[in-house]
């Protein structure tokens, strides 16, 4: 199954190049990544720089700079009018994630396997040390979005959805994924939760954060 990546990232620079080499290193065999788009909208430190110089030499990555910030559906509309057409699946990932190895062949995988999913989504487990107060809060948080994904899918910091599925998502919706998850169910398929789909992402430490 031919997948495309999207990463929209608004001031990631600290951040994308860590999620990007982890979705270089994506180990897949049902899976064939094709591409790996950034589009950089409204930054204003070194994100488009980080992420073009590693995308150099590799001809299936590619980055989009939108000089104003119009929000992650803009983002996402702007990587629909250009992304590959060979393309199956769309994973649409958080710009501070890693993802594990085995991710995006998971995500295959369950696509292959159940025809009737037109959208999943990861579990996201924080990196936080469990040494705070609010990294115990990071943690159960966390730790209820997953316990609820369980029984009803949650979608949230990594996303795969059908290609064939999605032309373009109303800018007038202020959450993204929610936008595509009507667009999903109204053309008659379901949603899953993928729990050993693993990224990681690293919440606040401080109350102030």
């Amino acid at each position: 199954m031919n997948v495309s990546i999207l990463v929209p990232a608004h001031n990631e620079a600290a951040n994308i190049g860590n999620l990007l080499e982890s979705l270089l290193a994506q180990e897949t065999k049902k899976a064939k990544i094709i591409e790996i788009v950034v589009v950089a909208s409204g930054c204003t430190d070194d994100t488009a720089e980080v992420a073009r110089r590693l995308s150099r030499g590799r001809p299936g990555m590619h980055v989009v700079v939108q000089e104003r910030r119009d929000g992650k559906v803009a983002a996402i509309n702007e990587y629909l009018s250009l992304r590959d057409r060979r393309a199956e699946l769309i994973v649409v990932s958080s710009a501070d994630l890693r993802v594990a190895p085995d991710v995006v062949e998971k995500i295959v995988e369950h696509m292959l396997e159940h025809p009737h999913v037109g959208m999943v989504g990861a579990r996201p487990i924080p990196d936080n040390e469990k040494n705070g107060v609010v990294s115990r809060m990071v943690h159960v948080l966390w730790d209820l979005h997953h316990r609820v994904a369980l029984e009803h899918p949650k979608m949230g910091e990594l996303v795969a959805f059908r290609a064939a599925l999605v032309d373009r998502v109303s800018e007038l919706s202020v959450v993204d994924e929610a936008s595509v998850e009507d667009i999903v169910r109204s053309k008659g398929f379901d949603l899953a939760y993928i729990p050993d789909a693993i990224v990681t992402n690293h919440g606040p430490e401080k109350l102030e954060e």
